[in-house]
């Protein structure tokens, strides 16, 4: 059984993952957001999940998640 099929029989993909996330840093010093481009326009890469701190006390830091389902995934990125 591949890395997909696993992952899949044990319910987990990356919207699932993306809700976690979300729920983690949910607590109103946040903003969350999935899927974000480096820039507009075109193709491009783009960040799987980021939390934005909105507090000074938090120094205004930016978390950014790539997620990878597969070891596939990984490897090709890493490629």
């Amino acid at each position: 059984m591949g890395d997909y099929e696993k992952a899949k029989e044990l319910g987990i993909s990356a919207d699932s993952i993306c809700g976690l996330l979300n729920g983690r840093f949910r607590s109103g010093q946040c903003v969350c957001a999935s899927e974000v481009g480096a820039r507009t326009g075109g193709w491009q890469r783009h960040v799987d999940f980021m939390a934005f701190h909105c507090w000074d006390c938090e120094n205004y830091m930016i978390e950014a998640f790539e997620i990878k389902i597969a070891k596939s995934d990984l490897k090709r990125e890493l490629e």
